[in-house]
């Protein structure tokens, strides 16, 4: 028997309405009017997020986030800038609720094709270790490096608020201070857009073992 509870796409979602003061009848109306066609839930939903695949072949994601946990408009344009086809184009339509209670924010985004690794464990278990599975895991680790690889390759200026931050921070590590000094405190010093909150694997989507391209930018960060 798992440790772990079964997940039930109906519980995370009424979980999930249980923030906001928008309904999910509203939102899956919301999704029909900007994109048309069906609406279908994603199989396994984030958490702070509803969404649904829609449009007349599913091609657009339409996603309700909560507005605390609002989608950085910079993040996603940066993000396309720097990962190109891998980081899907997204716009805003506006807000669904009140703010008496949480509202959510409402974004389209081009559908991801392709399987995400969590779906892929729920269906086939860890596939067990074979000369063809390791191929596979180079291939996919490959890729995964060279998609960070990206990042590293455009870096980004350091607001000088946040440099002096860190000046503040680290003031006190005596022993080493000379050398964060030169890495961190001069103008040589950069920061890269990663997803290093979201690095389970859990929402990158893959084909055939190959990176596709990911669909969470939200909960991105600009860091050293």
């Amino acid at each position: 028997m798992s440790a772990y509870p079964e997940y039930s796409l109906d519980v995370a979602i009424a979980e999930f309405f249980s923030q906001t003061s928008a309904s999910r009848e509203a939102c899956d109306t919301k999704a029909k009017d900007l994109v048309g066609g069906k609406v279908v839930p994603v199989t396994v939903q984030g958490n702070c997020s509803y969404s649904v695949y829609a449009g007349p072949e599913f091609e657009f994601v339409v996603q309700f986030r909560l507005k605390s946990l609002m989608l950085k408009s910079e993040i996603a344009v940066l993000a396309r800038e720097i990962y190109g086809s891998l980081a899907p184009n997204a716009s805003f339509h506006g807000q669904l609720g009140e703010d008496g209670k949480e509202p959510l924010f409402v974004y389209v985004m081009d559908r991801i094709q392709g399987i995400s690794y969590l779906d892929f464990v729920l269906a086939n278990g860890f596939p067990e270790n074979s000369d063809e599975n390791f191929i596979w895991r180079k291939t996919l680790m490959s890729d995964v490096a060279r998609f960070f690889a990206l990042s590293w390759k455009a870096p980004q200026e350091v607001d000088s608020d946040y440099r002096e931050s860190l000046r503040r921070k680290y003031t006190k590590i005596c022993s080493c201070y000379s050398t964060i000094y030169h890495i961190a405190f001069t103008r040589s010093y950069t920061i890269a857009l990663i997803q290093w909150k979201q690095f389970s694997l859990c929402q990158w989507f893959f084909s055939i073992a190959i990176l596709a391209p990911v669909i969470l930018w939200s909960t991105e960060d600009l860091v050293a």
